[in-house]
C-alpha cells in the first residue's frame, strides 16, 4: 500500500512517463542518472514502495523520495520544454504557410496589374514634358544614388536632366559609378543629361 505522500507523487500521468522512461533510447533525452533510473524502474515498473526501494538500494526512504522527485522534475521539465518548442515550431510553420499563400496571391495580383514590359527601342521618343515632373524617388535608383541626389537638391526628373555630368560629380559622395547608374536609368526613360 502506498503512503499518502507517495500517492500524491503518482497523481501525474505516471504511466505515460514510465512508457517513455522505459525505453533506453529516451533515457539520454532526460539525462537521468543510473540511480534515478533504478528508482523509477522499481517504483513504476515493479510498484515497490519507497521503503522497499530504500531497502533494496541501501538508502533511506527520504533519500529515495528525493531521488524520485528529482528524476520526475527532470522528466517533466524536459517534456514541457519539448512541448513548448514543438508548439512554437508548429505555430511558426503555420504562419510561414499563411505567408506563402498570401505571397502567391499577391504575385497573382501583381501579374494581373503589371504593366507591359517595353524594350529600349519602344521607349525612344516616348519622353514627354509631363514626365519631367516625376520625383526622382519614383525612379529605379539605388539608395546611395538617391541620397546623393537629395544632397544635391535634385527632386524631380527635370532637376536631374538640367544638370551636367560635372555638376553631378561635384555632389558629395556621387562618383563615376553612381553617374553611370543615373545615365543608364535616364537612357531607359528616353532622357539624357545636359551637355556641357
Amino acid at each position: 500500500m502506498l503512503s499518502e505522500e507517495e500517492q500524491q507523487i503518482t497523481k501525474i500521468d505516471i504511466r505515460r512517463i514510465y512508457d517513455l522512461v522505459s525505453k533506453p533510447e529516451l533515457l539520454a533525452v532526460f539525462k537521468l542518472t543510473q540511480r534515478e533510473q533504478q528508482v523509477l524502474e522499481l517504483f513504476w515498473g515493479k510498484h515497490q514502495t519507497l521503503q522497499e526501494i530504500g531497502d533494496e538500494l541501501d538508502l533511506s526512504r527520504q533519500s529515495v523520495l528525493q531521488i524520485y522527485k528529482h528524476a520526475v522534475r527532470r522528466i517533466l521539465l524536459s517534456v514541457r520544454v519539448s512541448t513548448r518548442k514543438y508548439m512554437e515550431m508548429d505555430r511558426l510553420v503555420t504562419q510561414l504557410n499563411d505567408l506563402r499563400k498570401k505571397n502567391e496571391l499577391l504575385e497573382q495580383e501583381l501579374q494581373r496589374y503589371a504593366p507591359k514590359s517595353y524594350t529600349n527601342e519602344e521607349l525612344k521618343g516616348t519622353a514627354d514634358l509631363s514626365s519631367l515632373n516625376t520625383p526622382v524617388l519614383d525612379l529605379d535608383f539605388s539608395l546611395r544614388v538617391m541620397k546623393c541626389l537629395k544632397a544635391g537638391d535634385i527632386v524631380t526628373l527635370k532637376d536631374l536632366v538640367s544638370r551636367t555630368k560635372e555638376e553631378l560629380l561635384n555632389i558629395r559622395n556621387l562618383g563615376q559609378r553612381a553617374l553611370n547608374d543615373i545615365e543608364i536609368e535616364l537612357k531607359r526613360l528616353g532622357y539624357k543629361l545636359k551637355e556641357d
